[in-house]
């Protein structure tokens, strides 16, 4: 709710900072002066807003900064770098698009705006957290563990967790005792454990008096944006899938993926002449790896990339007829240092402009994999087939909060964001994906 009200603070703040820049140049100092009233002024205010906020929203603000000094680095740097970007554009135009005196004066307004709405949320961090208590099975605390270990919500805290079973008697004493230790504001009880009479029992009173009760699952939706492993067989079918069962949206999804693919496959043109000459420094091969990756529904295409490795022979073909390569690692050594600049930058990934345009890929879905991994992590992980309903993507939901992985334990994880992608698709949630990516790219690091 915090993140939500600060960001809305951000909009109306720049709104109202960036109109008040445009009447004072209006009525004080243009010649002849001018009215925000005119059409031309309004949309120039409103579109130097949204660069203002679009940077803003990139460099973290206002919710994603952790330390005051972030907040203040970044509320400086964002209308800088707005500035500086207008300035060139505008250099280039031969054309004074937008006021002199409002681009510059926003240097000086804006990050007093910024840090005006951001410290707030920073120094409020730490109070109002809410605090669980979890009640589930070892099975499913064990899952929990694995997912807190990268971390907890900023306003989430667990203050206990309690390996229990259905058949337990003392389960309705031990959740009394928790409580009265902990006073937690969120109980969070697994479907299973309901099923005991004293604990449901306690557990009802414990909601009348003003404890929130949350099952497992909506527990994880909720806080942790996933679906975890020990629930996907409860939800496997029982939900919509936008692209399976929304016609407007699947064709509104295909605009958007080819308005991206258009832009991604310009700005391949870009730099394919920089590419090419840093291979013949570092990075001496083929401009272009070609790999076979499984799509939608199974079938298979050929994903496109900039070469980011010392050239190999073609790979080892199996015994399904699918050929493989290793996992990548973190520190592959197959990657070269030109190559792992482009990874860095995730140029290596704009030759799938044509995989977009083509309909093999979408801007936005689980990322494809190699036919023999998928194969291979099918049999070890249930329910992998289902990523294959929707069309696979450039950027998604486990790649912007888990990265690369490099095995089938890294699988397992993406599986439980690729599976809340699948239970909420929808173009807000796409695009906020895409922001979200632009925004982790800008900070080169993994979104959360």
């Amino acid at each position: 709710m915090r993140r939500r009200v600060g960001q809305l603070g951000l909009i109306i703040a720049t709104a109202l900072a960036v109109t008040g820049l445009f009447v004072f140049h209006g009525t004080a100092i243009a010649d002849p002066s001018y009215s925000l009233s005119d059409p031309g002024r309004a949309a120039a205010a409103a579109a130097w807003s949204i660069g203002l906020l679009f940077v803003a929203y990139m460099a973290g603000l206002p919710d994603a900064v952790r330390t005051m000094r972030h907040a203040v680095g970044a509320s400086f740097a964002a209308p800088a770098a707005t500035v500086a970007v207008a300035s060139l554009v505008q250099l280039a135009a031969g054309d004074a698009l937008l006021p002199r005196f409002v681009v510059f004066a926003s240097v000086l307004v804006m990050p007093v705006v910024n840090l005006m709405v951001t410290l707030p949320l920073v120094a409020s961090r730490g109070r109002g957290v809410s605090t669980a208590l979890v009640l589930a099975s070892a099975d499913q605390l064990a899952d929990l563990a694995r997912v807190t270990e990268r971390g907890l919500p900023t306003m989430m805290r667990i203050a206990d967790t309690l390996p229990l079973d259905p058949d337990d008697p003392t389960m309705a004493d031990r959740l009394r005792a928790a409580v009265d230790e902990h006073e937690p504001n969120i109980l969070v009880v697994a479907d299973q454990l309901l099923d005991n009479h004293d604990l449901a029992h306690v557990a009802a009173d414990l909601h009348a008096h003003g404890m929130r009760v949350r099952t497992l699952l909506s527990f994880y939706e909720d806080w942790f944006r996933l679906v975890p492993l020990s629930e996907l067989a409860e939800v496997s079918l029982l939900f919509d899938i936008g692209e399976v069962h929304s016609p407007v949206y699947l064709r509104l999804k295909r605009l958007l993926d080819i308005a991206s693919g258009i832009t991604l496959g310009m700005a391949l043109m870009v730099a394919v002449p920089f590419v090419a000459l840093g291979n013949l420094v570092g990075n001496r091969g083929p401009l272009i790896y070609s790999q076979p990756r499984v799509g939608k529904q199974g079938e298979l295409f050929r994903i496109h990339k900039l070469r980011t490795m010392v050239p190999r022979p073609e790979p080892k073909t199996i015994d399904h007829g699918a050929s493989t390569t290793p996992w990548t690692a973190e520190r592959d050594p197959r990657v070269t240092p030109f190559g792992q600049v482009l990874r860095k930058l995730h140029i290596d990934e704009l030759p799938q402009a044509a995989n977009i345009l083509r309909g093999d890929l979408s801007l936005v879905g689980p990322r494809p994999e190699q036919p023999a991994y998928v194969a291979e992590l099918s049999d070890v992980i249930p329910f992998y087939d289902y990523r294959h309903l929707v069309k696979p993507g450039l950027t998604g939901w486990a790649q912007i909060n888990l990265g690369y992985t490099s095995d089938a334990e890294g699988a397992r994880e993406k599986l439980q964001y690729e599976f809340y992608y699948l239970r909420n698709q929808s173009l807000p949630f796409d695009l906020r994906i895409v922001i979200l990516t632009l925004r982790s790219l800008v900070a080169l690091r993994k979104a959360r």
